[in-house]
């Protein structure tokens, strides 16, 4: 019976032994995971008051740790926040649903944007993952400004990807050629059945572009309507932060006017010419005819 008893403690202590080998490695695993994260972490209870926290950059919080642990979050953030970290608090464990939010906060002189997810932990706490967004934001407001910019161009604007298919024009490529953006869309950029493109001027272009340079030229194109026109066109590269070509952009503007100034300026030279080379005849048939009466009279004098 003794050995059958140690037996079993032997059974009890080896399964004890193998719950603390996992959980020491579930432990390390957590840890790895913390480490590798950016983000923040922070469990707050069913009182809205702060019990922990995880971050790699204390100098980043809001608020040193040792000021905001036990407290309510009234007593540490800014009204505003306060009211809708608790509202989200108050959300998740109704629900027991994630929820995210967003927000602001002045920190170190500057206004940084956060962003907040939120899961229940047990009925009484929630953790909240928070993220600096920041850099997102001002990324987003650039793009914004610059979209801004390239609906109101008087340029056309288009945007394609490597096999020439459009992905983007903006509403001056509407008004210059006749095709909506959902026309045009999916298409390749070719729709408008360039003219007067020869080969290798073509297979130059794509050659620049690709390699990541710039290249400049004139198309002699064709609207919806089968109106042919002129456009000066700039074409480049898109890259991404790491230097990779994503898309192509083109840049055009018709010239069309100025094409036909500048065909008349050539054909009004032409005739000039013309002109000047038969007043040149004109006088001397004249010197000619002056001529012939001293020439007969010499001839018969």
């Amino acid at each position: 019976m003794s050995e059958n008893i140690v037996s079993k403690l032997k059974e009890r202590v080896n399964e004890l032994e193998r719950q603390v080998e996992n959980l020491l490695k579930n432990q390390e695993t957590t840890q790895a995971i913390l480490e590798a994260m950016p983000d923040s972490i922070f469990i707050l209870d069913n009182k809205y008051v702060f019990r922990c926290y995880y971050t790699q950059k204390v100098e980043e919080l809001y608020a040193p740790p040792d000021f905001f642990i036990n407290k309510k979050i009234n007593e540490v953030l800014p009204a505003e926040l306060s009211a809708l970290t608790m509202e989200s608090i108050d959300n998740v464990l109704r629900s027991k649903q994630i929820h995210s939010y967003e927000y602001s906060l002045e920190m170190k002189g500057e206004i940084r944007f956060y962003e907040a997810r939120m899961v229940p932990k047990g009925d009484k706490e929630v953790l909240t993952i928070v993220r600096e967004i920041t850099e997102r934001k001002n990324y987003e407001k650039e793009i914004l400004r610059l979209a801004t910019v390239v609906e109101q161009a008087s340029q056309v604007i288009v945007i394609f990807d490597s096999e020439g298919n459009i992905e983007y024009v903006n509403p001056a490529f509407e008004k210059s050629t006749g095709y909506t953006f959902a026309e045009a869309k999916g298409q390749n950029w070719r729709i408008l059945k360039i003219c007067e493109l020869d080969a290798h001027v073509y297979e130059e272009l794509w050659d620049t572009i690709s390699s990541g340079k710039v290249w400049h030229g004139i198309f002699h194109n064709k609207k919806k309507d089968g109106t042919m026109f002129y456009e000066k066109a700039t074409i480049f590269p898109i890259k991404n932060t790491e230097g990779q070509i994503v898309n192509y952009a083109a840049v055009k503007q018709d010239i069309t006017i100025e094409k036909k100034l500048e065909t008349q300026l050539r054909q009004s030279v032409k005739m000039e010419s013309i002109g000047n080379l038969a007043g040149g005849g004109n006088d001397n048939r004249k010197m000619t005819t002056c001529a012939n009466p001293n020439l007969t009279t010499l001839s018969f004098g």
